[in-house]
């Protein structure tokens, strides 16, 4: 949790500085929003999947590598 705590603080800071893609946006705003619960259902994975263009695969991916809670 603390680890994840970090990430989001420093992402979150960075995030308006740096040119980032809509990708990197939507899925730490969805993890921002769903801190208590930061892994996404099949669901919600198709919904960011939509969103970004990644298949659904990658975003699994995205959320295993940044949530080590």
């Amino acid at each position: 949790a603390r680890r994840l705590k970090q990430y989001l603080q420093s992402t979150v800071l960075y995030l308006p500085i740096a040119n980032t893609t809509g990708v990197t946006l939507a899925t730490c705003r969805w993890l921002i929003q769903h801190i208590n619960n930061p892994y996404p259902s099949d669901v919600e994975k198709a919904e960011l999947s939509a969103k970004t263009g990644l298949p659904i695969r990658q975003i699994s991916t995205w959320f295993q590598v940044r949530v080590l809670v």
